[in-house]
């Protein structure tokens, strides 16, 4: 991985890669009073019942998402703007985003999970407006796997 970019609260720290366009840096300011690195169940199998009453069951390959809420004048902020705005831009040009991978260090367990492959999918480009202040920003990463360390 080499250097990430970590910001943090008291009780995780998550670095943030997006190459080629941010392999290194300070990253800062998660938004105060609201969840920080959230995400959807991940459906990793299924089942169905015939109308004979015969179940079957499989499993299927999933996509990991996860929400990053930072604050208005966060750093990193500014870089996924870009990435963004680079991805729009490209469209039909490149063949691929930019390669997204996050490390999130939960700083009391000592639990490390490793979310790699991913892609920066959508976000909020430019500043928001919240009544008479700036809002917090929210980008949304897809990943095709996740390893824990524990």
């Amino acid at each position: 991985m080499g250097d990430m970019n970590f910001t943090g609260t008291n009780a995780v720290s998550i670095a943030v890669s997006i190459l080629p366009l941010y392999p290194a840096g300070a990253v800062g300011h998660f938004a105060n009073g609201s969840d920080v690195w959230t995400g959807e169940a991940v459906e990793t199998a299924d089942m169905e019942k015939t109308p004979d009453g015969y179940a079957y069951a499989w499993t299927k390959n999933a996509i990991i998402q996860r929400t990053l809420t930072l604050a208005p004048a966060s750093p990193v902020a500014k870089i996924l703007d870009a990435a963004i705005s680079a991805q729009q831009t490209r469209i039909g040009i490149g063949a691929e985003p930019f390669t997204v991978t996050v490390i999130v260090t939960h700083k009391h367990s000592g639990q490390v999970d490793t979310y790699v492959n991913g892609a920066l999918t959508s976000g909020e480009v430019g500043m928001k407006v919240q009544q008479d202040r700036l809002g917090n920003k929210q980008y949304t990463f897809k990943f095709s796997e996740i390893v824990i360390k524990y």
